[in-house]
């Protein structure tokens, strides 16, 4: 279902999409071998030392054996060993690409933060009473630190727009009036 989509996102890759349909289907599988296991484990048990069967023991086993290898191999071994195995061909090798061109694009893109943006965020996450100890790595607090000029405690960040991924926010439409309807 989602190879169909490969292709769609942009900077999204085979072993992305991968990754995102096992983990849609990662509580199935696991539930599914779980209750293979169980009824092939109880046999084992029961058979070995209930009953003393030799036979039972050994093909039970087996059994229980298979379907824990099986269950672990086809989540952990099959799945990136196909992936790997795409990305080998040119269609997907391109997709790569171009995902790690998207990617370098948006990191050279992102606005560095400078240190003193990151002690006014944390200043405003904990509040104007506590402020975090300098030079302390441990979560320990000083209370009030004094108090900060009000420039820099009504400013927001720099770089800061309110809005997620700095994107601009949508204009709204104001009271009364009516949208245009397109013919």
């Amino acid at each position: 279902e989602n190879e169909g989509r490969l292709g769609t996102v942009a900077g999204d890759t085979y072993s992305d999409m991968v990754n995102r349909s096992l983990n849609q289907v990662l509580m199935r599988s696991l539930n599914t071998s779980i209750v293979a296991v169980l009824p092939v484990a109880s046999l084992l048990f029961v058979g070995t030392f209930v009953l003393g069967g030799q036979t039972l023991k050994d093909f039970a086993l087996a059994l229980f054996v298979g379907l824990i290898v099986g269950a672990y191999s086809s989540i952990f071994v099959a799945t990136p060993i196909l992936a790997m195995f795409k990305e080998r061909q040119p269609k997907y090798r391109a997709l790569r690409e171009r995902a790690a061109v998207e990617r370098a694009r948006r990191a050279s893109t992102a606005a560095p933060v400078s240190v003193a943006e990151m002690d006014h965020a944390e200043e405003d996450v904990l509040g104007d009473d506590a402020v975090l100890a300098e030079g302390d790595d441990s979560p320990g607090f000083v209370a009030d630190a004094g108090p900060r000029p009000a420039a820099q405690h009504d400013a927001p960040p720099v770089g800061s727009t309110g809005t997620r991924a700095g994107a601009s926010p949508r204009p709204r439409q104001q009271r009364g009036t009516k949208k245009r309807k397109r013919r």
